[in-house]
């Protein structure tokens, strides 16, 4: 599915350019500038292309930084103040969005930190903007999204940050996962998408030999690694796409709380790719252990990955399902 943001933008990843990409970008055009910042792994990156929370290079600047804007608004206030960092005076950012994206709202962030010299375009419901960086800069409020939290979750303490889909909160389905996977686990877990370690926990408080944690977003991984550090004898922490990095067959359970939005859109290719990767990476008398809204659906998905899907229940707008017999898929 075409971005039309990231086609807005596209003519401008070239020459001396710092390019902040979130999950919206393929590595084929990240490679084009000069340097990328992505908070999202991928495999075989290039030395131009730094995975990290959105963290400075040292001792660089640049005449142009590209950003697509992102759907959490820590993550945008975040890079806003990365591109002023990194540009020279007179440098641009080129920043382009939805109306219904919230592009308004970070473009007038965006004058208060580079001042007024800004050009907007508009595209069919998107809107491309050239703010040139014509005053030193003064940082706006982005939450302090470097910075791990503490939360307090029924009496027990997790650390999580800005830059994660509820970062602040723990997800319903994920509450209603941990309920039906008491007991039931043992061997080899895999915490497919573990976000910030909420289903790790509990699944380390099972009588388990391992436990492989993995994410593609830098700042889930930051967390994991804090929440799960008293159990790191028996606990690896993954940067990986969707498992692809994973060995074949050698998880006893799967648990994911999967998501099914890439950006701003609902993508079912999305959630095939995690049922596929689970069917693959799960061994053949294993068991994969579901949680998604009601409306995913599951098991008509599902049907050419696993001969057995079981829909053990659904509460508040969430179904858990237990995938078993994974079938050997065509790449």
């Amino acid at each position: 599915m075409t971005d039309p943001a990231i086609e807005l933008l596209k003519p401008f990843v070239c020459g001396d350019t710092l390019l902040l990409a979130d999950e919206h970008w393929s590595l084929e055009d990240c490679i084009k500038a000069k340097h990328c910042i992505t908070n999202r792994f991928r495999s075989a990156l290039p030395d131009s292309v730094l995975f990290n929370d959105f963290v400075a290079p040292q001792d660089e600047q640049y005449s142009r930084v590209v950003y697509r804007l992102s759907k959490e608004r820590a993550v945008v206030y975040r890079c806003l103040n990365l591109a002023a960092e990194m540009l020279s005076l007179n440098g641009q950012l080129v920043i382009a969005g939805g109306n219904k994206e919230g592009i308004k709202t970070a473009l007038k962030q965006a004058k208060q930190l580079f001042g007024p010299q800004i050009e907007t375009t508009l595209h069919s419901g998107y809107r491309l903007a050239i703010i040139s960086k014509a005053q030193a800069i003064t940082a706006i409020d982005d939450n302090n999204y470097t910075q791990l939290r503490e939360l307090n979750v029924k009496g027990q303490a997790f650390w999580s940050k800005p830059g994660l889909f509820g970062w602040d909160k723990v997800d319903r389905g994920s509450e209603i996962l941990v309920a039906a996977i008491d007991k039931q686990l043992d061997g080899s877990v895999l915490d497919l998408g573990c976000g910030w370690g909420f289903l790790s926990r509990a699944a380390l408080k099972q009588d388990i030999d391992s436990l492989t944690a993995s994410d593609n977003n830098a700042a889930a991984l930051i967390a994991t690694t804090k929440n799960l550090a008293p159990w790191a004898h028996k606990v690896t922490v993954v940067a990986d796409d969707c498992g692809e990095s994973l060995a074949a067959r050698q998880f006893n359970h799967i648990i994911c709380n999967p998501p099914f939005h890439q950006g701003f859109d609902h993508q079912t290719q999305l959630t095939e790719k995690f049922i596929n990767q689970s069917a693959r990476l799960v061994r053949r008398d294993g068991t994969v252990w579901w949680v998604v809204n009601q409306f995913v659906g599951v098991s008509q998905l599902a049907q050419r990955a696993f001969n057995q899907r079981d829909h053990i229940e659904r509460r508040d707008g969430f179904d858990v399902w237990r995938l078993s017999g994974p079938k050997d898929l065509a790449n």
